[in-house]
């Protein structure tokens, strides 16, 4: 039993960190639990206030910019 709890979480993490490492479609981000229509990357900052720094990457990958946007507005 708990070795099936470790094999899940292992297999979270490496879908995890196979995510960061490249462009994603839409589809994997919505698998990822990540709506990429209307994510804002700057929410993806908000992460770190929660600790969970582990998702960031992933939810970097499947944001919408917009930092520039934010930086025209000051």
């Amino acid at each position: 039993m708990l070795s099936m709890l470790f094999a899940s979480v292992l297999l979270v993490d490496l879908k995890y960190v196979l995510v960061a490492s490249e462009n994603v479609s839409s589809q994997q981000c919505h698998d990822l639990g990540y709506s990429s229509n209307t994510l804002m990357c700057s929410s993806c900052d908000e992460l770190k206030q929660f600790k969970l720094n582990k998702l960031e990457d992933s939810c970097k990958s499947c944001c919408i910019n917009d930092q520039d946007d934010q930086e025209k507005g000051a």
